[in-house]
């Protein structure tokens, strides 16, 4: 490829999104990705369900549901364009289950929060919820415990594989003319605009006239404008439960003392997930993390937690900002480069869309939705004044790992 009009730092599941979107609107463009260990969605559970993502936070509503009403047919381009069936994406709905002291207020509040949606907004095809009895929810999902108190089916529940939809979109772009490199960037633009230097990979210029950074968790590390995103490093467990048939079982969240239960096939689960703070990037699994995932499935089950053999630890750093919202748009000292970061525990649930609402921005087009609220330019401050590490957002499936 000659000079590419657009450079993508960062191969996760925006970065692909973003090089598959601006392939689509025949955006010449290199996509750039160090695969570092940890990225985030390797580590990803996998949930898409505006619902309980947005409770409490109007802000997050136009790109969460924006978001969810992208996947399906997002997953339908790509499959056509790879002629396959199945990127990674299916519609399974979302049960929201009480256990513990607070978990059948939470429930109550989403359902309460489902219905403010539904009468407020245009999004009610996506708040169609039923009220169950714990022996209902059961029913829905068998190995919950006998403690686990009233829940909330939401019949739009999205499970996605990230590693799997990740590949399909890179592999997607490739068809539709993405050059992808593997390799580390060392700078972004030169002078302050992109167009005098591009980027710099493995210490070769790269000239282009736009760079997106989708740098994830490293995103401040790229470009000192965006030291607000910092990582919160996740652990989350990958169990089997032989003789378990999870044929049509709902994503699962249990509200109150967690976990979340990603039902696959052959019995799999996915059980997450801790949620730390740090500066450091070691993506080595903890003792402490997989107790804590341990503990919480035990509790979710009702002390079954022994009949499942531990498939694997995944560990992820996911990128989040000071105030819990994205990062997206043109950084006001360097007009040339985008932001597309700071999703922390949602970037598979929103990340594919802000491909597109990149994409808009690149090719000129009004986005899709305000982009206001995730302006990047809100936290041009001093760096004194920046905490040191952002709290975890108060989102229903980031799960504190306790001291």
């Amino acid at each position: 490829m000659d000079s590419p009009d657009v450079v993508v730092v960062g191969g996760g599941i925006v970065g692909a999104a973003t090089a598959y979107h601006l392939a689509r609107a025949g955006v010449r463009t290199v996509l750039v990705d160090r695969a570092d260990p940890g990225h985030a969605t390797r580590a990803g559970a996998g949930i898409v369900c505006p619902v309980t993502a947005t409770v409490g936070h109007d802000e997050l509503v136009g790109l969460a549901f924006s978001a969810a009403e992208h996947y399906p047919t997002l997953a339908g381009w790509v499959e056509e364009d790879l002629g396959e069936r199945d990127s990674g994406f299916s519609l399974v709905g979302m049960l929201s289950i009480g256990l513990g002291r607070d978990g059948d207020e939470r429930v109550a509040a989403t359902a309460a929060w489902a219905d403010r949606i539904d009468a407020t907004t245009g999004w009610r095809r996506f708040t169609g919820h039923t009220a169950l009895t714990p022996h209902a929810a059961r029913a829905h999902s068998p190995i919950l415990g006998p403690d686990v108190g009233n829940a909330l089916l939401i019949d739009w529940g999205g499970r996605v594989d990230g590693d799997r939809f990740r590949t399909a979109l890179v592999n997607a772009g490739r068809r539709r003319g993405v050059e992808v490199r593997h390799g580390a960037v060392g700078r972004v633009g030169a002078g302050g605009r992109v167009g005098a230097g591009g980027v710099e990979v493995d210490g070769q210029a790269v000239p282009c006239g736009t760079v997106v950074v989708c740098g994830g968790a490293w995103s401040g590390r790229l470009v000192p404008a965006l030291d607000a995103v910092r990582p919160l490093r996740g652990e989350i467990l990958h169990v089997r439960g032989d003789g378990l048939d999870t044929t049509g079982w709902p994503l699962v969240e249990v509200e109150g003392e967690g976990p979340y239960l990603i039902p696959w096939s052959d019995g799999r689960f996915a059980v997450g997930a801790t949620v730390e703070a740090t500066d450091s990037l070691d993506a080595e699994p903890t003792l402490a993390g997989v107790r804590w995932c341990i503990d919480a499935l035990d509790r979710a089950t009702g002390g079954q937690a022994a009949r499942f053999r531990l498939i694997e630890c995944r560990v992820g750093f996911r990128p989040a900002s000071a105030d819990g919202l994205p990062l997206i748009g043109r950084l006001a000292d360097q007009p040339d480069v985008i932001a597309a970061t700071g999703h922390g525990a949602d970037g598979l649930s929103w990340g594919p869309f802000t491909g597109r609402l990149v994409t808009e921005l690149v090719i000129g087009e009004q986005p899709s939705i305000d982009l206001g609220p995730f302006d990047p330019g809100r936290f041009a401050t001093a760096p004194a004044t920046r905490p040191a590490a952002p709290a975890p957002p108060a989102y229903a499936h980031a799960r504190r790992l306790p001291a």
